[in-house]
């Protein structure tokens, strides 16, 4: 595997380039298109974080200033942690529409680029609704997939630690390692030197109660993991092919909290096929998120369409993507002190896997 991440036989790099410049171009055009139908662009996700950004940037604290009741109303506080601030910086000089047109194209063009290293099958995710949701939105997960297996983008996994840590778990190698620290530290950095104190304001925020838009009496009950919806646990039995990277990345993605909006679904579509044929059985299965969700619309709180979300989430993506994973062989590679420790613990043979 070369730096990029592609692999041998795979599609040159030109082609991936080109595939992936044409995916940023429709991806930033369906943005533009969303937008154009709902004008109203400040209720994106991006809107409160290029808002933050700016206030960052002109030497403010925007977790003072955003959330429920103040300057910038939004239903939450500011629940990013402040290594967004400087990820998003170089959109804030732009209007907010083109802000939200031009990272729409950048994580799916680098989303495109990273998953055809080792074939155009993982394309097929763009297909899938929760990419379309993603790009349209827009958000962090096109990107987080990339950062799986790019490690110049590994230092991304700080802007969303939670997705980050189920990223981090696909592949935790020297090389990529050392991408996620570096990137990751210099994000920290800058965050760090303009706005010293965000770590007590991140955790202010997220303890901060939302608004009664979001029907919920604290800020957790926007937050939850796939385990804890029906079947979700399931999702653990991906842990029997413990040593494969994709039967990782879904088990600590279905542990960690996430709003189930779908859109966080994006690694789990992408990096678990192992072939065309599963790609796009994966990406169709996909829209029974949406038709699920939508089914049960109007929903009185947005918790509520949040759980519909989580639950439809089960069914229609980890569940098959378990039952892909649990179809292969425990095979795979692990960094020598990782294969040290799995010497070294008592556990029978089939479970401990043979090294790639």
């Amino acid at each position: 595997m070369t730096d990029d991440g592609a692999e041998a036989g795979g599609p040159t790099r030109a082609r991936r380039l080109l595939a992936a410049a044409g995916i940023g171009v429709l991806a930033a055009l369906a943005a533009w298109h969303r937008t154009a139908r709902f004008p109203d662009v400040t209720r994106s996700d991006l809107a409160f974080q290029w808002t933050a950004s700016r206030l960052w940037s002109a030497g403010r604290d925007p977790y003072a200033l955003i959330g429920p009741g103040r300057e910038f109303p939004w239903i939450t506080g500011l629940v990013y942690p402040g290594t967004m601030l400087p990820a998003v910086w170089p959109l804030a000089a732009l209007p907010l529409w083109a802000a939200v047109c031009a990272f729409a194209g950048l994580v799916a063009a680098a989303c495109a680029y990273a998953v055809t290293a080792s074939g155009w099958h993982r394309l097929a995710v763009v297909l899938s609704w929760p990419f379309l949701f993603a790009v349209t939105s827009p958000q962090w997960s096109p990107l987080l997939t990339a950062a799986a297996l790019l490690p110049a983008l590994a230092g991304a996994v700080v802007i969303k630690p939670t997705i980050g840590l189920a990223v981090a778990a696909y592949r935790p190698d020297r090389r990529w390692l050392l991408g996620a620290v570096l990137g990751g530290g210099a994000l920290v950095l800058l965050a760090t030197l303009r706005l010293p104190h965000w770590v007590e304001g991140w955790r202010v925020a997220l303890a901060t109660p939302p608004s009664p838009q979001s029907g919920q009496p604290s800020s957790g009950g926007l937050y939850d993991a796939i385990v804890f919806q029906p079947g979700g646990a399931l999702a653990l039995l991906a842990l029997l092919r413990w040593r494969r990277p994709e039967a990782r990345l879904a088990a600590v993605l279905a542990c960690v909290p996430q709003t189930m909006g779908g859109y966080e679904l994006v690694p789990l579509l992408a990096l678990v096929p192992a072939t065309l044929l599963e790609a796009l059985a994966l990406a169709a299965l996909s829209w029974g998120v949406a038709v699920g969700v939508a089914l049960g619309n109007p929903y009185a709180t947005l918790a509520e369409g949040f759980r519909t979300g989580g639950l439809w989430s089960v069914w229609c993506a980890f569940v098959p993507a378990t039952a892909l994973i649990l179809r292969r062989p425990n095979v795979g590679a692990l960094p020598a002190w990782g294969e040290r420790m799995v010497a070294a613990l008592p556990v029978p043979g089939w479970l401990r896997g043979v090294a790639a």
